[in-house]
């Protein structure tokens, strides 16, 4: 059973709010916050910064309307939906690092059908853990300069 812990905080959580208040240089302690389940605050910080509608946010990580209300007043995710908002806030920071902190390139990238990904855009393609891992193999290739 997961002990509850403070979401870790360090120098690559500092000023980049697509790591949600977590040190992603620190997995295993990222793998405990999101197993006792992010605060809210996290989803809020996640929908500013995106600038995605809260209801297409709690689509992407799949928490329905009432179930989103309980979350805010309890302040807490469920260790699922803290997983698939901090898989859904790494593509944006890895879409924001492949346009060099342009927030609306990323952001239409987000939302732009790729080839590469079937005709799909980014964003669908984050709904799922298989569609997130093609995406960021995407931007990987990108960086390095590969062609697709």
């Amino acid at each position: 059973m997961p002990t509850a812990k403070k979401p870790t905080k360090g120098p690559a959580a500092a000023g980049d709010p697509f790591t949600l208040g977590l040190d992603v240089g620190d997995p295993l302690g990222v793998h405990g916050a999101l197993l006792d389940g992010l605060p809210f605050s996290s989803f809020v910080r996640f929908e500013k910064a995106s600038r995605l509608p809260r209801a297409e946010v709690a689509r992407l990580i799949a928490v329905p309307p009432r179930t989103l209300l309980r979350r805010q007043q309890s302040n807490r995710l469920a260790a699922g939906e803290s997983e698939r908002l901090f898989r859904l806030a790494t593509l944006f920071r890895l879409a924001h690092g492949l346009f060099g902190g342009n927030a609306e390139a990323a952001d239409r990238w987000m939302r732009t059908p790729r080839p590469a990904l079937g005709g799909r855009t980014p964003l669908e393609l984050a709904a799922t853990e298989i569609g997130a891992r093609q995406v960021e193999g995407l931007i990987h290739q990108l960086e390095h300069g590969v062609i697709v």
